[in-house]
């Protein structure tokens, strides 16, 4: 858990969840959402828990850009 307390509603569960949503619905439209060059493609991997299923790590890459995320 971060530190400062302001964060916390962020790093929750369903904020992250919430955020990998948004992140599928962006990849879509990769061109309208990272302003990224037509026909480029966009990498997601997520790993949950497999017992309570909330996201472990989530890593998205915008093909031919420097666009990337990694979470953990």
């Amino acid at each position: 858990m971060p530190k400062r307390r302001s964060t916390w509603d962020y790093w929750s569960v369903d904020a992250q969840l919430e955020i990998i949503g948004r992140e599928m619905e962006m990849a879509r439209e990769p061109e309208k959402a990272f302003n990224a060059p037509p026909g480029t493609r966009v990498i997601q991997r997520a790993e949950f828990d497999p017992t309570f299923g909330y996201p472990r790590k989530y890593q998205r890459i915008v093909l031919g850009t420097n666009q990337e995320i990694t979470g953990k």
